[in-house]
């Protein structure tokens, strides 16, 4: 071990622009016993992207506060306050420990963040990372106007490392939390949040946002280790799942976390799923509740209402006591509204159309010609005999008189 024993500095930019490209780097580390300092950048614009070399023999651009050496004390606070926040081409921004000494916190207010893609080191994105040791990964915030998260870019609390060819161990210790607050949130193409984990306790996933929307994108707390899965918390007016989009608080040696979603209105598209399970079995799986959503979780494009045709439904059995409730339309009534809308076979009437009727699409009603005096149909409630001793279906319910017999029949409509 080596490195000294005080404590690291504070370090402040503030300034209308910073660029940070082709593997530069801003860092508030430590790499001594003592604790690092903190690193504050304020200004209007804040650009990290790219990396210089290739893995093993270069870097991401980045700003990062760290605990760098096993031996190493705890990292610093790492604050951005931007207008425009852009991460892009492999950059990345992030704190992470590799000791037993805690990560700092990473924090990001922001007007606009714009996080994008990736390169041979791994993933763009906002990182809050526990590596190597057992010490605990820092919590990660992002208070925005809009965050744009797509092409494979992260913002991830993790005890893994966030590039798979990372030469680095995944962390003992436990990750931390990710916090994100902002009006609009959209994941595009692979755009991912997550909270996965190995070991230690779970790691938490929060959003508050007044539009949430994922396209073929993945907010996940899966825990592969032995840690419990974590918890997702979505409060939103409207998310929205396209493509093959997953939210998903699995696990795989433990139990399942919950999924918790407030939203007033939720589409899905058929193919995304939400989910809590555990591969070890049922009994395992965590929890998955969605709440009041004024729309089902059906397919994102709902199927027009088919009118009802009045005359085709008869006020039958009207001498009975008791109520009955009839409900028409295609298939009837819906799916239960927590799943996915699946196809159903759907009653047709086939019955031929007279010849100056037809069937006018646009408003899916059916038009009939003045011209042609159709006769009124009416369901049948009953039969007599005519005089020849023929048997003739009436409109009007039998009764005794009306039976030739000396017993009556029940009526279809009784409930003897």
């Amino acid at each position: 071990p080596g490195g000294g024993t005080g404590n690291g500095g504070q370090l402040f930019i503030d300034t209308d622009s910073l660029y940070v490209r082709d593997g530069g780097q801003i860092s508030a580390g430590t790499f001594g016993f003592g604790n690092s300092g903190n690193l504050q950048i304020d200004a209007n614009l804040v650009e990290v992207t790219g990396s210089f070399g290739s893995p093993g023999a270069g870097g991401p651009s980045s700003l990062r506060s760290a605990s760098e050496r096993p031996w190493a004390g705890a990292g610093g606070i790492l604050t951005i306050n931007a207008n425009l926040l852009r991460v892009a081409d492999g950059g990345q921004v992030g704190t992470v420990t590799v000791s037993a000494a805690p990560a700092g916190n990473l924090t990001v207010r922001a007007s606009n963040v714009e996080i994008s893609g990736g390169d041979a080191f791994g993933n763009s994105g906002l990182f809050a990372g526990a590596l190597f040791g057992p010490g605990s990964g820092g919590n990660l915030t992002v208070e925005a106007g809009n965050i744009t998260v797509r092409d494979g870019a992260k913002i991830s609390v993790s005890n893994n490392p966030s590039s798979s060819s990372s030469p680095i161990p995944s962390g003992r210790g436990p990750a931390g939390n990710l916090s994100i607050s902002a009006q609009n949130v959209l994941l595009d193409n692979g755009g991912v949040l997550s909270a996965d984990t190995v070991n230690g306790d779970r790691a938490n996933i929060t959003v508050e946002a007044t539009t949430l929307t994922l396209r073929d994108s993945r907010i996940t707390t899966n825990a592969t280790g032995t840690a419990t899965g974590g918890n997702i918390a979505l409060d939103t007016r409207a998310l929205t799942l396209l493509g093959d989009s997953t939210i998903s608080a699995n696990s795989v040696f433990s139990f399942g976390g919950r999924v918790i979603i407030n939203a007033e209105v939720l589409l899905r598209s058929a193919i995304s799923r939400i989910t809590a399970t555990s591969a070890l079995g049922p009994e395992f799986d965590g929890i998955v509740e969605i709440n009041n959503p004024n729309t089902p979780p059906s397919d994102i494009q709902a199927e027009e209402e088919t009118p009802v045709e009045t005359r085709q439904i008869i006020a039958a059995c009207e001498q009975l006591t008791e109520s009955e409730l009839v409900v028409t339309g295609r298939g009837g009534l819906p799916a239960d509204p927590t799943q996915i809308l699946t196809g159903q076979e759907l009653w047709s009437d086939f019955r031929g159309f007279g010849p100056d009727e037809r069937l006018i699409s646009s408003s899916s009603q059916i038009e009939t010609s003045e011209s042609v005096a159709s006769p009124e149909l009416n369901q049948a409630q009953g039969w007599v005999r005519d005089e020849q001793g023929q048997m003739m279906l009436v409109a009007q319910p039998t009764t005794s008189s009306d039976l030739a017999l000396g017993y009556d029949y029940p009526s279809l409509c009784s409930r003897g």
